[in-house]
């Protein structure tokens, strides 16, 4: 009986190890297709994959999902998928993808005349993440605003 138990154990972390890999590997033709700028078919798979089992992948592509509304020119689904990758993420420990997430938010709200919205992502921009790249773009940001 315990080796079947076993068995099946390795047989189920096997499995997983092979459904994280093909997670990989699908983030990695959805971000060449957005390489390419076929930007419909790639927010497609990154919608998909943001249901992801894995943490990486499901980041990766809830983000992206909001980068290709941006590139399709579709402000408000942009500004749907930035909050809900922002409303998912902000509190994990992993902050990979969040100041840009932020000030790409900001910057589709000034697109679409929503000058207050854009302050306060800023601001909380510059709150969680005062150092860095992002930090003194929000500021720049904040000064033409």
């Amino acid at each position: 009986m315990t080796r079947k138990l076993s068995l099946t154990l390795v047989l189920c972390l096997a499995l997983t190890g092979v459904a994280f890999a093909l997670g990989s590997y699908e983030l990695d033709q959805a971000k060449a297709a957005m390489d390419r700028g076929d930007f419909r078919y790639a927010m497609d798979q990154f919608r998909y994959l943001s249901q992801s089992n894995d943490p990486r992948v499901a980041r990766e592509a809830a983000y992206f999902t909001g980068f290709c509304f941006v590139k399709m020119q579709d402000p408000w689904n942009a500004i749907r998928a930035y909050e809900d990758f922002l409303s998912r993420y902000d509190r994990y420990s992993d902050n990979t993808l969040l100041p840009d997430a932020m000030y790409v938010l900001g910057r589709t709200y000034e697109e679409v005349s929503r000058y207050d919205d854009a302050r306060r992502i800023y601001r909380r921009c510059l709150d969680r993440f005062p150092y860095g790249e992002f930090a003194s773009k929000c500021q720049d940001r904040m000064r033409v605003l």
